[in-house]
């Protein structure tokens, strides 16, 4: 049998197996979301090297039965967790979740199967091993997200395989807020010179959430480089009252004299003219920014 080297995605019948090349963890997270991946990667570089080994992997790569099979037997067969992060239900990926199920009992390993999307699901749970109170616990950091609840999650991983102590309580993330960006390296800003302009920033909270803000902190760095003090903002939609209204607050206080503006929302409807949004006002003007979506 031809094997594909690479990162296909497909549920279909006909998809091609391949073989996702990865070596052994202790801790599998399977996930749909490539945001949730990157963010969780980027959070278990943040651990360094003592803290246990980690496999992220999307479980839509593997669509063939016969890529369920080779990565089962290299990789999930040595976990001492997997974590499988289901969006759909079981029935999207119930070939995998039972090989999944099958080897947790015949190694007795640790199995949490947790809802993909914001709402908990009892039926998942109960595929797995681990006591529902524990896979709810796990499930709420990633439901959560952000930078520290992505870390705390991790943290509850090496916690459930003894490697760690159990981290708080998942920490709410607001729909809108202010965003404490940091330069590349984790280096912090250097404080802006007295009188800099105020540049604010607008991008959407999904970021924060997936722990992907590293576009938005090279933004800030780049802007503070040259004599400007960045004021980034995340929103759910600037369509939502609330969002819009903390934005306005924030401009009114720290009042920017240039926006750049990283959502991307409708300010019309067909055959109406263009309406003012929270972004207006004053001489300032406000600039489109667009975040490539294409890979490194």
């Amino acid at each position: 049998m031809h094997i594909l080297k690479g990162q296909a995605r497909g549920l279909e019948a006909a998809a091609e197996p391949v073989d996702l090349e990865q070596s052994p963890g202790a801790v599998v997270i399977l996930s749909a979301a490539d945001t949730e991946i990157a963010g969780l990667a980027a959070a278990r570089r943040r651990m360094g090297d003592g803290f246990p080994s980690v496999r992220l992997a999307n479980w839509m790569a593997l669509a063939h039965p016969y890529s369920v099979d080779l990565y089962a037997e290299k990789v999930l067969a040595h976990a001492r967790l997997v974590v499988i992060r289901l969006l759909g239900g079981a029935s999207y990926w119930r070939y995998g979740l039972d090989e999944a199920v099958r080897l947790a009992r015949a190694y007795r390993t640790k199995l949490a199967v947790l809802s993909g999307d914001s709402t908990w699901e009892p039926a998942l749970a109960a595929e797995g091993t681990v006591d529902p109170d524990k896979a709810r616990l796990l499930w709420s950091y990633l439901a959560e997200g952000g930078a520290g609840n992505l870390a705390r999650a991790l943290q509850y991983c090496a916690y459930l395989i003894g490697d760690a102590d159990e981290p708080g309580p998942a920490e709410m993330l607001p729909t809108a807020g202010f965003h404490e960006w940091r330069a590349p390296g984790q280096v912090p800003p250097s404080p802006p010179s007295p009188g800099a302009a105020n540049a604010g920033i607008v991008f959407y909270r999904a970021l924060v959430q997936a722990g992907q803000t590293e576009p938005v902190d090279a933004l800030c760095a780049a802007l503070a480089d040259r004599g400007l003090r960045p004021l980034p903002l995340f929103v759910s939609s600037l369509k939502q009252p609330a969002d819009s209204a903390f934005v306005a607050s924030a401009f009114a206080e720290h009042r920017p004299e240039v926006v750049l503006n990283a959502t991307a929302f409708s300010i019309s409807e067909p055959g109406r003219a263009g309406a003012a949004t929270v972004l207006d006002g004053g001489a300032r003007p406000v600039l489109q920014v667009t975040f490539s979506g294409a890979s490194e």
